[in-house]
């Protein structure tokens, strides 16, 4: 088993434990043998980021050792709306000038 998959068994561990529902788990690779992982679920909705933080890096710190846990760069827990407000701040692209004619 490689170790994204671990990593994703482990934290799919909290959708029966937890009861989250429709959880998913993205690892995705940083470089240097380390990774950032998004793990999203409706259920965020209700729970302050803190808490989803608390959640999943103590599966982190449960089912990994020292090595495997330094691997984990980052985690977000975005809720599906914090995911959409994302969306909702992105600027839209910028219109390309022509360039001017030449006479």
């Amino acid at each position: 088993m490689t170790f994204p998959e671990k990593l994703t068994a482990a934290l799919k561990e909290l959708e029966t434990e937890d009861q989250l529902k429709d959880l998913k788990v993205e690892v995705i690779p940083s470089g240097g043998y380390r990774f950032v992982v998004i793990v999203t679920s409706p259920s965020f909705e209700d729970i302050p980021d803190y808490i989803r933080q608390e959640m999943v890096w103590g599966k982190v710190l449960e089912r990994l050792d020292n090595y495997e846990q330094r691997s984990v760069e980052f985690i977000d827990t975005p809720s599906p709306s914090d995911e959409q407000a994302e969306v909702d701040d992105e600027p839209p692209p910028k219109k390309r000038k022509k360039p001017a004619k030449r006479r």
